[in-house]
């Protein structure tokens, strides 16, 4: 079986954060520190495709869940989300960061990327990657390699900014090569498959090239970073890196889980309603021995959880099923569970409803809340709702 997670590259590219559930670990920490489900920077909380497994040839439609959430955002610079204008076909070892070995003009790492060891020859890179006009958010920049030369990234200059040749907007659409697959090398125990990763950025400024040390051995460095107009460069808190992988089968499919309802206090939301006007409840002044549970209850119908063909052992002698969980993140509060399982590979659905309870809002305020349902086969599907505390 393949897991899947929704990933982006931490700053200074040193390190790799994998947002993803785990079923059977709590991980803990000293208690002043801010939990992962609190949003008050730029965060790209999620990403999806609409084919998680696709076929050799198809045309994918991605998009990302990026926000600002930085308490100052309205006097700086705006959150741009942008995708560097290449799809990366069949890195070696499947690793992400090997996706710039080819562009860099001293690429001292290649070796560190296992080319020429146990991961093939380097990744392809394509320019098929384009604008999906997807409505408001769409961006209207073209794919920008189609002027460039191969070695475009190494061939423009630092301290420039480079979104003119970038692809802006959170929805972008590109193509996977015929020969995918058959160009992938073969991976032991697996059924054929291809690898596509597409990058995204969420930057409150714009996208400069960073010159790499050629001495440094550290293959995950990345040759782009986030300025502001001043040219100074930005930190974690106004910028991320991320990325969207599509496997490619010949035969094997995935489709996304499903979001079907919303509750919020018993009361249904309807989805197309969350954002706008939201849900709307009382604060509870500080001091208060108890609070009322402010339940938020996500719908995911059983069409959701699909049989991992790759996957064997299932109770009833077929294969196993998906593991489909929830994130929540918000920006006011606590919530009583930063990540919640909705079905098990082998139970199938947990005991339903699966409750998120919002408290810690002591004071009028306005705020968002995002459910990201995921399974570990890539596919994903989210709600933003406005939360309202009168």
């Amino acid at each position: 079986m393949r897991s899947h997670t929704s990933c982006f590259v931490g700053l200074p590219f040193t390190g790799l954060f994998c947002l993803t559930f785990a079923a059977a670990g709590v991980a803990c920490g000293p208690s002043d520190f801010d939990p992962a489900s609190l949003i008050e920077s730029v965060r790209i909380l999620a990403s999806r495709s609409d084919k998680p497994y696709a076929p050799p040839g198809a045309t994918i439609h991605s998009q990302v869940l990026a926000v600002d959430a930085r308490p100052d955002a309205s006097t700086n610079e705006p959150m741009v989300v942008y995708w560097l204008p290449f799809v990366c076909v069949n890195p070696p070892n499947d690793a992400y960061y090997a996706c710039f070995s080819p562009f860099e003009a001293n690429p001292g790492n290649v070796a560190q990327a296992g080319l020429g060891v146990d991961g093939g020859g380097p990744a392809t890179i394509t320019s098929a990657i384009s604008v999906w006009d997807g409505g408001a958010e769409a961006g209207v920049s073209g794919s920008g390699l189609g002027s460039l030369p191969s070695s475009a990234l190494r061939s423009l200059p630092t301290g420039v900014d480079i979104s003119q040749y970038l692809i802006k907007g959170a929805r972008a659409q590109f193509q996977l090569p015929s020969d995918i697959v058959t160009s992938h090398r073969p991976a032991k125990g697996t059924t054929p498959y291809g690898l596509a990763v597409v990058f995204n950025i969420a930057c409150a400024g714009h996208i400069e090239i960073l010159p790499l040390d050629p001495s440094n051995p550290n293959p995950e460095q990345i040759p782009i970073g986030c300025f502001n107009a001043e040219h100074a460069q930005l930190t974690a808190n106004d910028y991320v890196l991320g990325y969207t992988e599509v496997f490619a089968y010949d035969s094997l499919t995935n489709a996304n889980p499903i979001i079907s309802s919303f509750s919020f206090r018993d009361a249904s939301v309807p989805l197309d309603a969350a954002a706008e006007a939201g849900v709307t409840f009382p604060y509870c002044p500080a001091g208060t021995k108890k609070c009322p549970d402010n339940i938020a209850v996500l719908g995911v119908p059983d069409a959701s959880w699909e049989r991992d063909p790759q996957n064997p052992g299932g109770p009833d002698g077929g294969p196993l099923g998906e593991q489909i969980w929830v994130d929540y993140y918000t920006t006011m509060g606590t919530l009583s569970d930063d990540a919640i399982l909705v079905f098990d590979p082998t139970e199938g659905r947990v005991a339903a409803p699966h409750p998120e309870n919002i408290q810690g809002i002591t004071a009028k305020q306005r705020g968002t809340l995002w459910a990201v349902l995921h399974d570990n086969r890539g596919g994903a599907d989210w709600i933003t709702v406005t939360l309202n505390a009168n």
